[in-house]
């Protein structure tokens, strides 16, 4: 091959992709149109070419390989739902729920086929469908299972086993350890950090896709798509993004446990003498005559420029839960990066529009949050913890409880903070391969 001007011809190595490589390109890029949702995902994966593997496969660190026999006999749809069966079981976490039922090696292909026909049952429910992939009808089973009923069912002794004909394997990311291919084009295992920051990525945006979809104009048939429509979120979606981004924290037991009045029970649990009832009664007061206390909490949330979008959508999903453990009792929201803005009696966290984005400077925002009045009995502070702290209580509410709710690995708040670390918190900070990912170029 020339270079278009009559001179040498092209060094193999910039000749392009291979026709397999471009194939699998587009099926990944037709799948990201079909279910944009899952782009994080899709494009966190890496490609690696490999004749060990059957068909194609992941492993728990984000790595795909593929087979070109295989991926040479596909079209780009089919190429397309490829891509999305393979991912989706990195995102549904098949190889920690395997391990958390008892899955073994020996096991491993049973597992894969139930989590293959859940898989599969939402694939169809898009109006997709795998090259010979397997559907919950082919194992005798209903098709809306989860992959453990599938499992218990397809495992008993009492019932035949599947046919050997039905013999997936999808890679460590399906679950049963790593297989002898990963080890070979992948061994360092240095991206394993990438599943949570996608779970949660991928979860933001479908909640996103599904508010955007409501009240719109959209196909009901999804065998209909025209290239223009994505697929709708199928519930199963929905559901696991509503449980990816719930609270990881009990905000129940941490407030029992924080505050001097019963927050939990909006004062039910709590009552006071310091108001009597109309007729004062000497010398006992029962407690049904006794008013109820009305405690009081304040939220300051860090929105500076460190903070990525995932971490924002942290922090509210824990306002949120905190909303909830207060039986609906409005809470004070302080937002802050280096200067404090003030939301009263906030009810529902969604509403808030988090402006920020400059440096970080918390201690106006705890500053302003004690000086709210009536007083704070609890003080919760959601940050990355990458700011200066104020080294005693200030001075307007030094009853207060004061927590602190990390969402990233960050040097610890003063003696006098209740510390709490969110797992999973500060994504792109510990995994620079997702940078790209979580962040678009520029700033929010």
């Amino acid at each position: 091959m020339t270079n278009g001007a009559g001179g040498p011809p092209w060094p193999a190595e910039v000749a392009g992709p291979s026709p397999g490589l471009r194939r699998l390109q587009s099926g990944r890029a037709r799948a990201a149109t079909i279910a944009p949702y899952l782009a994080a995902a899709l494009f966190a994966l890496l490609p690696h070419e490999s004749t060990a593997v059957p068909t194609m496969a992941v492993s728990t660190s984000y790595d795909l390989y593929w087979s070109p026999e295989f991926v040479d006999h596909l079209d780009v749809e089919q190429c397309a739902a490829v891509w999305l069966h393979e991912v989706s079981h990195l995102l549904r976490g098949h190889a920690r729920r395997g391990t958390a039922i008892g899955v073994t090696r020996e096991t491993a292909r049973l597992w894969n086929l139930a989590c293959d026909a859940a898989i599969n049952a939402d694939l169809r429910d898009m109006g997709l469908s795998l090259p010979g992939g397997v559907l919950a009808e082919d194992l005798g089973v209903h098709h809306h299972l989860s992959a453990e009923e599938i499992y218990a069912l397809i495992s008993s002794t009492e019932r035949p086993a599947p046919p050997e004909a039905l013999h997936p394997d999808c890679g460590s990311g399906a679950g049963g350890g790593p297989r002898a291919w990963e080890a070979q084009l992948s061994p360092d295992g240095g991206r394993a950090l990438v599943d949570d920051a996608v779970a949660r990525r991928v979860a933001v945006a479908i909640v996103e896709h599904v508010a955007r979809d409501n009240g719109s104009d959209r196909p009901s048939d999804p065998t209909q798509r025209d290239g223009v429509w994505p697929a709708a979120v199928p519930i199963a979606w929905r559901l696991w993004a509503a449980e990816v981004l719930d609270s990881r924290i009990d905000w129940k037991v941490q407030l029992a446990k924080l505050t001097r009045r019963e927050l939990v029970a909006r004062g039910a649990a709590d009552y006071t003498s310091r108001r009597l009832a109309r007729r004062e009664v000497e010398p006992f007061v029962l407690s049904s005559l006794a008013a109820r206390s009305s405690a009081s909490c304040a939220v300051v949330v860090d929105t500076s420029a460190s903070i990525d979008e995932v971490e924002l959508g942290a922090a509210i999903c824990e306002l949120a839960a905190l909303v909830r453990a207060l039986r609906g009792l409005p809470i004070d929201v302080v937002l802050c990066d280096t200067a404090a803005t003030v939301v009263r009696r906030v009810v529902d966290p969604r509403s808030l529009v988090l402006c920020g984005g400059g440096g970080t400077d918390l201690r106006v925002g705890i500053a302003a949050a004690a000086l709210l009045r009536p007083a704070a009995d609890l003080i919760v502070v959601l940050t990355d913890g990458y700011t200066p702290w104020p080294s005693e209580p200030p001075p307007a509410n030094r009853r207060a409880r004061y927590l602190a709710v990390l969402l990233d690995d960050a040097p610890v708040p003063p003696p006098y903070f209740t510390t709490i670390s969110v797992p999973g918190g500060g994504f792109a900070r510990r995994s620079s391969n997702m940078v790209g990912v979580l962040r678009p170029t520029g700033e929010r």
